[in-house]
């Protein structure tokens, strides 16, 4: 399986490349939407301390350049909020920096079977926001 990472450094490439996974590090935002078309991997880890804020727009246009890839949102203990707007774009899941090493395989295994790699307060977060979003609309 090949996994694309966007990080500011190698660590999330090495760690998948530990874990016996073929990935490429992207250490440039722009290059890496070049990469993920050409390539369409499986799997993309995006560190959200590259984009920030910026974080769910960037998402959306790597899903447009791999429609059928997931993507997992890496993070240094992110808000719930920040989580949610990134699941809502797309993302299939968010796990903390610290625990990549530990969970990589885990992860890889659930998002292949079709699943979201999310807590579930996380679950029920996500939730409120489509009904609340859900609401809006009907709302116009």
């Amino acid at each position: 399986m090949k996994i694309i990472t966007v990080d500011q450094s190698t660590a999330m490439a090495d760690c998948c490349l530990a874990a016996g996974y073929e990935a490429e590090c992207c250490t440039d935002e722009v290059k890496a939407l070049h990469v993920v078309e050409s390539m369409q991997p499986a799997l993309i880890l995006v560190n959200h301390a590259v984009r920030g804020m910026e974080t769910p727009d960037y998402l959306q246009m790597l899903l447009d350049s791999a429609p059928n890839a997931s993507i997992v949102v890496v993070g240094q203990s992110l808000s719930d909020e920040s989580v949610v707007q990134c699941l809502l774009v797309g993302a299939k899941g968010y796990l903390d920096l610290y625990q990549l090493p530990l969970y990589l395989p885990k992860l890889v295994d659930v998002l292949m079977r079709g699943e979201a790699w999310v807590s579930r307060k996380l679950v029920s977060r996500l939730l409120d926001a489509i009904r609340m979003m859900t609401a809006e609309t009907q709302a116009v």
